[in-house]
């Protein structure tokens, strides 16, 4: 039996999460300071672009690539909505929202990882003993 990647995707996307959580929180406690730019982590598409997992190719139709290097999740300057007078970059909305975001995308795969195991157990019961 091959091995499966599914787990190891969602794995990825959590630790995108995860690193994008504490940009999110690393902004809002340094909303009142003077000069601080807000960051934000790679969109989580370039970190899987950039992934070396590929795709197993069982079929001659089947797609193929992805690129050879997996990417830390980079830090990187976000567009902000504004900047004050201090010079700070950090918008209080903007962050809820990101934040909201990642909560959802976070619950997603957890139910997506609860169903992958669902299934699982229904594919290897059938394999079980029998009688």
């Amino acid at each position: 039996m091959d091995p499966v990647y599914f787990s190891k995707l969602l794995t990825l996307q959590n630790q995108w999460l995860t690193a994008r959580q504490t940009a999110i929180a690393s902004n809002v406690a340094n909303a009142n300071t003077p000069a601080f730019k807000a960051q934000d982590v790679q969109p989580f598409d370039a970190v899987l672009a950039a992934t070396s997992e590929k795709q197993a190719m069982t079929n001659p139709r089947h797609m193929t690539g992805g690129p050879e290097d997996a990417v830390a999740f980079a830090k990187q300057p976000q567009a902000s909505w504004e900047i004050t007078h201090s010079g700070n970059s950090v918008s209080l909305e903007q962050e809820l929202l990101k934040a909201g975001e990642t909560t959802r995308a976070y619950r997603l795969n957890v139910n997506l990882d609860k169903a992958f195991g669902r299934l699982m157990d229904l594919a290897l019961k059938g394999y079980g003993p029998k009688g």
